[in-house]
């Protein structure tokens, strides 16, 4: 992965504090967003697996909302949250088709962008 030394205050000179507001996360966003999620046993980088997030989420609700919170309110993300495990999945005959990489492209995009 290329590495930057960019910031976005190289395209944001002039930041605006406080000119966007964002509500504070709370327990009942954390859960529903929780019980949306399917239960499944694979894991990302973090090797922690929806079901185990599932079965644990009432006892780690407090530190997760905290890293969220300061997370919207800094406008930082910690390093270890910006990685991604992505598996592209051939769906046509030919394993080199733009196709599937267009697939794979638009999946990332998605869970990025909800």
């Amino acid at each position: 992965m290329p590495s930057t030394i960019a910031q976005y205050a190289n395209y944001l000179p002039n930041p605006l504090p406080h000119s966007v507001f964002i509500d504070p996360v709370t327990p009942s966003d954390v859960i529903y967003t929780d019980n949306k999620l399917k239960s499944k046993s694979s894991c990302g980088h973090d090797e922690i697996s929806t079901k185990l997030l599932k079965e644990t989420i009432n006892n780690i609700i407090a530190p997760i909302i905290h890293i969220m919170n300061i997370s919207l309110s800094t406008g930082g993300v910690p390093d270890q949250m910006k990685i991604a495990k992505v598996i592209p999945i051939i769906k046509s005959s030919d394993p080199s088709s733009i196709k599937n990489l267009l697939t794979s492209f638009s999946n990332l995009l998605e869970k990025n962008n909800v």
